[in-house]
């Protein structure tokens, strides 16, 4: 599963706040949906370790220690500011190179998940490969870049798949409050992460609110009824020995806090301070809103922002706040205490909530705190009563927009609605494999347009979520060969409906690698935290438990009722980005793009003939 972008900051840890010491999983990141697992927030990679995958020496029975979410596919695009399946904005990343003098693995990550990530600054140079792979990401799983491309595979060699993820250390109880109770029993080392998630983001926000969300994270880790002030709540952080973040995605708002194992209680009621009585302070406020504000400054120096602006406009025409985690600097400027507290009332809720506690702790000690400390949190209205969500109309027709930055490539991309997981969940996971079959050296997809040398690099990815996830597929392309590359990117994505698109190896391909991502993402605890809140957000926990064994289910006709359903022939949003030079030299502007989307798309859809 891919998750969408997402906005996140790795806001400190015991030693110093602002550390750039936990990175957001690649939301956004795989903005491609590797379902999963960062990452509209967000974010995230796969491999951890050198163990065999499954086995953890928490887990002598085989099992993982924490999957990364399937956020992943925008997570390409973990833009978000996450995973798995949404994205997050870094607090203090530093400031996105240009194409002429790219990063490496920090770039790539932050432009998928199209916000610059934090850290400290990046090697100096950045490949192709790097730069496609953030391109596709735009969002995992809750917190992993689940968009990596697949690696050579022989067509004659089909591998076993996995036929299922082990789940019998995961253990999940509702309070009678209607909270969602996690717990993830991996006692190999000494510690316990926390994750507070919240249906909220994005998706909820209206252009008057749109940002809110994103803004509340950060009072979050500020003045509550308990703690005085954010210096003394950052004192209270240091002396627990916590290592904390936040991000916020277009579906969900997660906190999550590690420390060690006997001091849970403790820092369970030290968030739940945080959740239940916060001041807001205007004095506060005002300080946060310059660390936002910088959020946008860093988002918005990437070469690749105005690539991300004008798919989004155009693919999330009606409603494009909804898909954007990032917000509205207007609305975040003009942000008061009031408006907090509104966003408290209306979206914090404990039958809105999710509470996962992962680690070196057991089902009956982590159900048994949940209920002492936050079994009296009073149940409130459901928040989608009172503001439903709004459908996202379908394209009535296909549309273009060529953008300018200072970038050494050109760049075509081509955007579909995709599936989601209220409607159509056994689609999503089609869209899943098929992203991992077009990344697949030797697939047709890249033979025709990578090794034709017609692009640099190419792939595809797909956002999983709750209301409409993007499928995105992108193509780096040197300039002069945009129209050519455009016309092949199209025509190949659409070729996964016809049967010699793909061979049956290529297929067991994709899907032993997806589910080897979860199951690798089981080693790192805090990983599969936010890969479970993800699925929680974006469909449920069931959907997460089932996801490897519905992979498996996924066969050639499932990708061709995908390819028909929501691709072939459908209205589309294409964006073409290249150097304000190669324009003005090649005449690429909206007028040029227009007739060529036009011309792709005929006069009426071309239905399944199965």
């Amino acid at each position: 599963m891919r998750t969408s972008s997402c906005t996140s900051r790795h806001r400190g840890s015991s030693a110093s706040a602002g550390s750039s010491a936990a990175r957001r999983h690649g939301w956004i990141a795989a903005a491609t949906r590797t379902r999963s697992s960062a990452p509209h927030c967000a974010s995230t990679s796969r491999v951890r370790d050198g163990r065999t995958p499954g086995m953890s020496p928490a887990h002598p029975a085989g099992r993982s220690a924490g999957p990364i979410p399937r956020s992943s596919r925008w997570i390409w695009l973990s833009i978000m500011t996450t995973s798995p399946r949404g994205a997050s904005v870094p607090s203090a990343p530093p400031p996105s190179p240009s194409l002429r003098s790219p990063s490496s693995r920090s770039v790539m990550s932050s432009l998928l998940r199209r916000v610059p990530s934090p850290g400290p600054a990046p090697p100096p140079r950045l490949r192709l490969p790097l730069l496609l792979a953030l391109l596709l990401l735009l969002a995992p799983r809750p917190g992993s870049a689940d968009m990596a491309a697949a690696p050579l595979v022989a067509d004659e060699i089909a591998p076993t798949p996995f036929r299922t993820l082990d789940t019998s250390f995961i253990h999940d109880q509702v309070l009678d409050n209607g909270l969602t109770v996690v717990v993830i029993e991996a006692p190999t080392v000494p510690i316990v992460t926390m994750e507070l998630a919240v249906r909220n983001g994005a998706f909820v926000e209206t252009p008057a609110t749109n940002g809110l969300a994103h803004l509340y994270e950060h009072m979050f880790f500020k003045a509550n009824a308990s703690i005085p002030s954010q210096e003394a709540y950052m004192a209270r952080q240091r002396e627990m020995g916590m290592i904390w973040n936040g991000t916020t995605s277009n579906e969900r708002v997660n906190y999550f806090f590690t420390l060690p194992s006997w001091r849970v209680e403790e820092g369970l009621r030290f968030m739940a301070d945080a959740l239940l009585s916060p001041l807001f302070l205007q004095e506060e406020l005002e300080r946060e809103l310059e660390v936002v504000i910088g959020e946008f400054d860093r988002a918005e120096s990437s070469p690749f922002w105005p690539l991300f602006r004008a798919m989004d406009e155009q693919l999330w025409h009606r409603y494009p706040e909804r898909k954007d985690a990032l917000g509205s600097r207007e609305v975040i400027l003009s942000a008061t205490p009031e408006q907090l507290e509104d966003q408290r009332e209306l979206f914090y809720h404990p039958n809105n909530s999710l509470l996962v506690l992962a680690g070196d702790i057991t089902a009956e000690q982590g159900f048994a705190l949940a209920e002492e400390i936050l079994g009296h949190w009073p149940e409130g209205p459901d928040p989608f009563e009172r503001l439903p969500v709004p459908e996202h109309p379908p394209l009535e027709a296909p549309t273009g927009r060529v953008v300018t930055s200072g970038t050494q490539f050109s760049v075509v991309q081509i955007g579909w609605h995709g599936p989601d997981t209220r409607t159509t969940l056994h689609d999503t996971d089609a869209a899943d494999v098929l992203s991992f079959i077009a990344g697949q050296t030797g697939s047709r997809f890249q033979a025709n347009l990578v090794e034709t040398g017609l692009a640099l690099e190419a792939g595809v990815r797909y956002v999983t979520e709750r209301y409409t996830g993007p499928i995105i597929a992108t193509a780096v392309v040197p300039p002069g060969q945009e129209e050519e590359a455009l016309r092949a990117l199209h025509a190949e994505v659409l070729a996964f409906a016809e049967p010699d698109a793909f061979t049956d190896a290529q297929l067991r391909t994709a899907q032993t690698l997806l589910a080897t991502q979860e199951i690798m993402a089981q080693q790192n605890v805090d990983r599969l935290a936010h890969t479970i809140s993800y699925w929680w957000a974006s469909a449920d926990i069931d959907a997460y438990r089932t996801y490897v064994d519905r992979l498996n289910d996924v066969e050639r006709t499932d990708l061709a009722r995908l390819t028909y359903r929501f691709l072939r022939n459908r209205p589309f949003a294409a964006v073409v980005l290249t150097h304000p030079d190669v324009a003005a030299a090649q005449g690429l502007d909206d007028a040029w793009l227009q007739a060529i989307v036009d011309d792709l798309l005929p006069a009426s859809p071309e239905e399944d003939p199965r």
